[in-house]
């Protein structure tokens, strides 16, 4: 009998249900990392993916980069895009908010395959215009790095999932 009523309790309260399911997400997603090895090759795929297309990028820009692996050097400004540049557990935080969001599947779906795009996109930009301030504002590049750039890309995480929740309530409301 207990257990029917923790039931009627999580069915009644869906913002507990999405707070245990969000937590559950991160979790899981913690434990899969901490799995040896795991984590180690998708941070260097997503270091190495993030240097070569920032690199692809800022050379159709016309800029002298130079890459060697997950290494970057732009007009003497060097840098290496390490664990906290890939926006690896960013990633899992907004794929846990949408997860956690009570929507249908399908919404789920598209939202964490779309805003998992969205995301690392957005961070590569952030990477390369670091590399860039690096290069022009090196006295305040630590600044930018350390607290202006993590709170902007936070921000644009935070407006990304609200516009998505936005969209698929507004659409389940006109049907």
């Amino acid at each position: 009998m207990a257990f029917g009523k923790i039931g009627l309790f999580f069915l009644r309260h869906k913002g507990l249900r999405g707070g245990i399911l969000f937590l559950g997400v991160l979790i899981t997603g913690c434990l899969i990392l901490s799995i040896n090895g795991v984590r180690d090759y998708w941070e260097q795929l997503f270091a190495l993916a993030t240097a070569k297309i920032a690199t692809r990028i800022l050379t159709c820009l016309g800029m002298g980069i130079q890459a060697d692996g997950n290494f970057l050097a732009l007009h003497g400004f060097n840098v290496a895009i390490g664990p906290g540049c890939i926006a690896f557990y960013e990633i899992f935080v907004f794929a846990a908010a949408i997860t956690a969001y009570p929507l249908r599947m399908k919404d789920k779906f598209a939202g964490v395959v779309l805003g998992v795009v969205a995301v690392w996109a957005t961070n590569l930009l952030r990477v390369i215009g670091l590399l860039i301030s690096g290069v022009y504002f090196p006295s305040v590049f630590e600044l930018l790095h350390d607290h202006v750039a993590q709170a902007i890309f936070i921000l644009f995480m935070v407006v990304l999932w609200i516009s998505w929740v936005g969209k698929c309530t507004k659409r389940i409301a006109a049907q």
